[in-house]
């Protein structure tokens, strides 16, 4: 068994998969949910269309690390009410990215390692893609330890300061954290710069051939399962020099 880790978890890609295509939602600024909150403050608030994307655009204008609360605010309406009605037109196109993620995420919290979401979303972006994936409000709750986006973090996941803010907001030690994710940059490469060496890629086998970084254990995963099997049965307490990276 491994002793505990701090587990910096991947949202798009690694939680949730997009298998429908979405480009006929309405967007405004190149996002969907933008669209719609401008479509209900018209509807609900009797805001025209352009009072409501010049709101929008006041937003971006005087906070570059925004949430989506902070447009909801604006545009003075209901959060409960608009993110129901933004998890219902969801669900068509953003999915769990496998069954029983659930049980597969509650066996590493059970196995006393810390989950923290990090995301290129903002926080309350987080919490309505983890109730898409079938992990709702109480689940996150009793599970997640930290959820760590861009608004709380104010950097990109591209960036290796998100991954040093990151573990500063965390009060995680590099020498502690797994990296688990899709893309490779992202949770990969920043992350090694910011110091973390130990890494769960999920791959589904069919992207370009990576490198693995000098003294990295890399591990690649086509699923949860191998994910969660590496995480609890003491593969990843072995030394990073080892270079966990052979085929999955």
């Amino acid at each position: 068994m491994n002793p505990p880790l701090t587990l910096f978890i991947d949202i798009d890609g690694t939680l949730i998969t997009h298998p429908i295509d979405d480009s006929d939602q309405p967007r405004l600024l190149g996002h969907w949910l933008l669209g719609l909150m401008c479509e209900l403050a018209a509807r609900r608030a009797g805001w025209t269309m352009a009072r409501a994307e010049e709101a929008i655009r006041a937003v971006q204008h005087r906070k570059v690390w925004w949430d989506w609360t902070d447009y909801l605010r604006r545009l003075e309406l209901d959060a409960p009410a608009f993110w129901a009605q933004a998890e219902a037109a969801s669900r068509g196109f953003l999915r769990p990215l496998e069954p029983r993620l659930r049980e597969k995420l509650e066996r590493l919290s059970h196995a006393g390692h810390r989950l923290c979401i990090t995301s290129n979303n903002p926080s309350s972006g987080i919490g309505y893609k983890m109730r898409l994936a079938g992990l709702g409000r109480r689940w996150q709750r009793e599970h997640v330890d930290r959820v760590l986006g861009t608004d709380a973090v104010e950097a990109m996941k591209w960036d290796a300061r998100f991954w040093t803010r990151a573990m500063d907001l965390a009060e995680a030690d590099p020498g502690d954290v797994v990296v688990i994710g899709d893309t490779w940059c992202d949770d990969v490469l920043m992350p090694y710069e910011a110091g973390v060496r130990r890494f769960v890629y999920l791959d589904p086998g069919d992207r370009v051939a990576t490198i693995d970084p000098a003294g990295a254990a890399v591990r690649r995963a086509s699923g949860w399962s191998e994910a969660v099997a590496w995480l609890t049965g003491g593969v990843l307490a072995e030394s990073a020099a080892a270079r966990l990276n052979d085929s999955a």
